[in-house]
């Protein structure tokens, strides 16, 4: 095997948050989005992650569009998932798998999104279990956040 790695995050370059998943929580999702602006990132919010359809964030079609899009645009340098849930699953048979090996970049998420991991990874890709925008980035230094003590 021949593993391609993707160049490193950097401040300044622009992030793109999708969510191939659940619906997301449009609060957690502002703080997360701050954080990554405090860090010194760009960050351009998809449309679909705004949406819900039934429990997740837009339709299949709406999830799948924003996901590769975001690939297939050079200015977006690294992808971050704001939530996992359910749904990603659904992604897979109709990913394009040629654009996401000629368009490359980190991918950042877990949970669900693992289907999606284990695509890039037969595809020789390294991708990475990370931080979601709206959940862990959301959360963090809230009482939602499960790492924080919160004393009385």
């Amino acid at each position: 095997m021949s593993w391609r790695r993707p160049r490193a995050l950097r401040p300044g370059d622009l992030l793109g948050v999708c969510a191939p998943a659940g619906a997301v929580d449009l609060g957690r999702l502002k703080r997360g989005v701050e954080r990554l602006e405090q860090m010194g990132f760009r960050v351009r919010v998809g449309d679909a992650v705004a949406k819900r359809h039934i429990y997740t964030a837009g339709t299949a079609s709406e999830r799948l569009a924003e996901l590769q899009g975001f690939f297939a645009d050079d200015e977006v340098a690294g992808i971050l998932c704001a939530r996992g849930g359910a749904g990603a699953g659904w992604l897979l048979p109709r990913l394009d798998l040629e654009l996401l090996r000629t368009h490359f970049k980190p991918f950042i998420g877990y949970s669900d999104v693992t289907y999606l991991h284990l695509v890039f990874n037969e595809l020789e890709l390294v991708t990475f279990h990370g931080p979601m925008v709206a959940k862990t980035l959301g959360t963090q230094g809230t009482r939602e956040d499960p790492g924080e003590v919160n004393h009385p």
